[in-house]
């Protein structure tokens, strides 16, 4: 017998499966990837970022230097570095970071523990900046101006605590640095779950940071209390999620909609709303939103890849690294699964 309750139940489990981004997603529309265009330039690449006329700058575990692409058509353009102990030269370049003027690129050399600056166009070392206390599972980088560097999500030596978000000044050279303590809620940012992996986005003197735990999206500049400009996903997707696995909080059996996604990106966009995308570690896919002040997240599409770097090149295509399947570790350039316009 179908009672009431059951056909109640059966719209709302069908609503929350057409909502959820598991159910909308496509392969990835590839206008190219780097095994099309030269099978030997990366080994293991792990981070990239986005430079002016859409030069691209990418690290890779086992490459002593950042690879500069073409993002038209991914060409290899140069390599900026070295392995080495000496000015311009890496034990094991992480992160890359373009300048707000587009002009300087840093670099985070994990084996160093430093981070190089770099004028790329004339690939010309600039400067050195010893990192004390060390970084440690650093997850994302920007430069807001010549000389400054923000880290999210690395911890201070091996105190997971002190997670957060890490404004340094380069013109202290070898003081190491002070960390964005802004004051207490709602601008507390080093309580934020963001730093397990949060991107950030600079600003003129100012950066951009998405929390990971709840999808909000901050301005944050040093010494001051932060601005939340946009409001995450959150409830209905956390119901989704526990709908879906048949389980609670309380069991274990799932876990935030958030939580240490594999790859994360914030981009403001020209009508003060933000586009949100983060890699699910879960289920492969990188999934948008679009976030508009305190209206609630419109879900923009899901692409199936599995990536651990992701970065907007156009209106029209996002850059990413990581495992196409079959292909191996790449990078590429893929279009979006919707229109920005």
């Amino acid at each position: 017998m179908i009672t009431r309750a059951w056909v109640l139940q059966a719209l709302l489990l069908s609503v929350l499966t057409e909502a959820s981004p598991a159910a909308q997603y496509q392969e990835p529309d590839w206008v190219w990837r780097i095994d099309q265009v030269s099978s030997n330039l990366f080994q293991i690449p792990v981070a990239l970022a986005v430079g002016p006329e859409e030069t691209v700058f990418v690290t890779d575990a086992r490459i002593p230097g950042v690879v500069v692409l073409r993002g038209s058509d991914g060409t290899h353009i140069t390599t900026i570095g070295r392995a080495g102990d000496g000015p311009g030269e890496f034990r094991s370049p992480e992160l890359v970071a373009v300048s707000i003027n587009g002009q300087r690129i840093a670099v985070l050399d994990g084996g160093r523990q430093s981070i190089d600056v770099f004028d790329w166009r004339t690939t010309t070392f600039l400067q050195r900046h010893p990192l004390n206390p060390t970084i440690i599972f650093a997850k994302g980088m920007a430069m807001p101006n010549d000389t400054a560097v923000v880290i999210t999500g690395g911890s201070l030596g091996r105190e997971a605590g002190a997670m957060g978000v890490h404004w340094i000044d380069l013109h202290e050279q070898g003081s190491g640095y002070s960390d964005n303590r802004p004051e207490a809620p709602p601008g507390d940012l080093m309580s934020r779950r963001y730093a397990s992996g949060g991107p950030v986005s600079a600003a003129v003197d100012a950066v951009i940071v998405a929390d990971a735990s709840t999808g909000d999206v901050w301005m944050t500049r040093p010494g001051t209390a932060s601005t939340q400009l946009a409001s995450g996903p959150g409830a209905p997707e956390h119901l989704i999620e526990r709908m879906m696995r048949g389980g609670s909080e309380a069991d274990g059996k799932w876990g935030p909609w958030w939580d240490f996604p594999r790859a994360m990106m914030v981009e403001p966009l020209a009508d003060g709303a933000f586009l949100l995308a983060y890699a699910k570690p879960d289920r492969d896919q990188v999934i948008f939103y679009r976030l508009a002040g305190g209206r609630s997240p419109k879900f923009m599409g899901a692409v199936q890849l599995k990536a651990d770097a992701i970065a907007s090149l156009d209106s029209t295509s996002f850059l990413v690294v990581g495992d196409a399947g079959e292909h191996g570790r790449i990078v590429g350039r893929v279009r979006y699964p919707f229109s920005r316009k």
